[in-house]
């Protein structure tokens, strides 16, 4: 799965944001714990709060089969 930068209007970067087909995954500071954050396509809240890149994967691809279902 392959995260590309995620840029703004007028093209540049968003720092710590990167897209994955249509979900959007940012890299947050919670306290002292670092955490990614994924929100769905077409959606305004996240779903998804992971620690590691591998837990983010995993929790996109458990939602596209749920979504598929």
């Amino acid at each position: 799965m392959r995260w590309q930068q995620r840029k703004d209007r007028d093209g540049n970067p968003v720092p710590n944001c990167w897209v994955s087909g249509d979900y959007i995954v940012a890299r947050v500071t919670i306290g002292t714990a670092k955490r990614f954050i994924v929100t769905a396509p077409g959606q305004r809240k996240p779903f998804l709060y992971a620690d590691s890149r591998d837990e983010v994967i995993q929790g996109i691809k458990e939602h596209r089969q749920e979504m598929a279902a």
